[in-house]
Parts: structure tokens; sequence; C-alpha cells
């Protein structure tokens, strides 16, 4: 939430100098000190961030003063690397809680996270993460947002926000803030409207995300599954594993999507092949076509597969028995140890004694 851009030799000083002597640090903090007061915009960012990512505590003056910088980048880093700080931002609590007024949406976000982090009660900050909900700028909204989720404020209050981000003309903003979704921890059933249309978009990473994430949503709802399902039409092998996945979450609730899991055992991708004999099992519908069709798996090249397909028709139990006489033919003949394993768990399973 508080990521801002730096440049990779930077990050690598920034490393070396965190395991390294306290004058050097030290020489490292006063070059970025006087970067955050005389340097250009970009270099006042980096630095105001940089600052933070080394835990220099005497930095939290300049910190705070750089929340009034007129470059809306330095002052949200700045408030992005008191956060990072932790208590020891604790003096700049006041300038913090002044920049819960700023007009740029990020900035209220991450002086918000810095307050939490100093005990300041979340209704505190709650109103100044709402009003970034409205902020022009998408990635703000969808920050403040999963902010919010986190402080357990109503999602019908929340997602809105998440919608018209989804909806920014930039293909990149928009696979940021799918990503910031995708990294949250909170994903309420008012989230699935935003998703579904999100699954439409035009960008692949976008599109998997958004049917990876529908797929966490619980309970599963039988609109869901279905959205699910026709996102296995996908052209991108990414979207129809996270659709396959998806519906093995469904569980039980997704037993009529079988007869596709079946025909994504043959899908020209081993991953959605593994995750399509992943989901069967997970579903649990132990009929006479899943049984042969994870059978067949058992015939093919790829290990990983394999040891899916026994993973699944273990998870089937003693509802497979019909199954064993194969079973034993297959380990047998099969030479990688995972998938010799995997089948004898599927044998114990079902009721067969085995060897290990």
């Amino acid at each position: 939430m508080r990521k801002f851009l730096a440049t990779f030799s930077c990050l690598v000083l920034i490393a070396a100098m965190a395991s390294a002597a306290n004058p050097e640090q030290e020489k490292l903090a006063n070059r970025l000190l006087k970067d955050l007061k005389k340097g250009n915009p970009h270099e006042r960012a980096e630095a105001a961030w940089d600052l933070g990512r080394i835990d220099w505590d005497p930095a939290v003056p300049a910190l705070a003063e750089a929340l009034k910088d007129t470059d809306r980048h330095v002052r949200a880093n700045a408030a992005g690397a008191l956060w990072h700080l932790g208590e020891d931002s604790k003096p700049a609590e006041p300038a913090l809680r002044e920049a819960l007024k700023d007009d740029y949406g990020r900035v209220r976000v991450n002086a918000a996270g810095a307050l939490l982090h100093l005990n300041v009660p979340k209704s505190q900050v709650i109103p100044a993460l709402k009003e970034a909900l409205n902020d022009p700028d998408s990635r703000s909204k969808a920050y403040a947002a999963d902010m919010l989720l986190d402080l357990k404020v109503p999602a019908k209050d929340v997602v809105a926000a998440y919608e018209v981000a989804l909806r920014d003309p930039n293909a990149e903003v928009r696979k940021d803030v799918m990503e910031i979704i995708h990294k949250g921890k909170n994903h309420p059933v008012e989230l699935a409207p935003a998703l579904l249309r999100a699954m439409k978009d035009s960008e692949e990473q976008v599109r998997w995300m958004a049917t990876y994430n529908l797929g966490r949503i619980e309970p599963a709802s039988e609109d869901r599954l279905q959205a699910l399902a026709e996102a296995y039409q996908d052209r991108s092998e990414t979207v129809r594993q996270m659709a396959v996945s998806g519906l093995g979450r469904g569980k039980k609730n997704a037993v009529k999507y079988t007869p596709l899991l079946l025909g994504a055992l043959k899908d020209r991708s081993a991953d959605v092949r593994k995750d399509a004999a992943e989901a069967l099992g997970e579903i649990g519908s132990a009929t006479p076509d899943v049984i042969s069709g994870l059978l067949d798996v058992l015939k093919e090249k790829n290990s990983d597969v394999r040891r899916e397909a026994a993973d699944a028709l273990e998870k089937l139990g003693p509802a497979a028995k019909s199954a064993v006489p194969a079973l034993k033919q297959f380990l047998a003949a099969e030479k990688d140890g995972f998938v010799q394993a995997a089948i004898k768990r599927a044998l114990s399973a079902m009721g067969e004694k085995v060897e290990w």
C-alpha cells in the first residue's frame, strides 16, 4: 500500500547500508536528507521513501516537514516513510493528522496508516479515508477502499470506489487497482459486480486476477460459478486456470460443472489440467466419468498433473474404490517418487493396504 518507485541501484545501496555500520548509514541518510530538501521533485520523492526504508529515526522531523512539500508524490512518500517507521514517527503525529486533510488521496491513506501505527483510534482516520474514496486518482481510491475494509467499514460503503477505479481508461492503472484487490485480505460478496465486469477487461492481467478473486468470494453462488465457467473459454491459459480453480473452490455447489472440468483435463496447458484435476477432487463427485477421467490423466507425461490426479482420487476416497485395480497398475509402472506416494495415499484412502 505504501509502495513507490525507487531505482534499483538505490535499493541495493539501502540493503547494504541496513547491515552496515552506523557511520555508513548516517552518511547515506545525510545524502538523502539533502536530496529531500534540495532535489528535484523526483529526487525528493525518492529520498523521502528511502529514508523510511533505512529506518533512520532522526529523519522524522524532515519527513514531517516534507508533508507540506509542493509536490504530492513527495508528500505521499513522506507519509509512507513515517508509516514504515512505526512508533518512531510519534513526533510527527501533529503533522500526520494535518496530512489527513491533504487534497491527494494517497497522502491521506499513508498518513492514516502511520497514525494507526501510533495507536490513534480508527474513528479518527476513517473520515479522511472515506473522502479519499472520491479522489480523482484511481489508485488512491483503491488503496483507501482496501484500508477501510481492513478497518471493518461495511463493504457496501466502500466497493463502489473499486468499480469506478476499474473503469479507469489507463490499462496500467487498472492493473494496479486489480493488484490492490488481489493482495487485499477482504473479498466481500459486494465486490462481485466489480470483478464480474473486470473479467471482461481487455488486459489479461486484469482478467485473470478478477477471475481468481471472484472464486475467493464465499459462499459460492450460481451466478458467480456460471461466470467462472464462461471464463474457461478465455484465450488466456492463466484465466482458464483461475476459472477451473475457482470452480473447485465452489465444492459441492459446483457439481453441475463437472463435465466442463473433465474437458479441462485435456486442456493444452498443463497448469489448467492440473488445477482441473484438483477441482474435481474438491467437488468430490465420484461418478464413473470423473473416476475414468482422473485415471486417464495418470497416463500423461507431466508428473505434476499425474500427482494432482492421484490426489484428487484420494479425496474421493472409498467412493472411488472402482479405481483400485487401475491405480495398482499405475503404481507398478510409475517412476516418479512423488506420484508413487500420491497413488499410495489414494489407495490407502480407498481402504487398501500399501507398503511405504
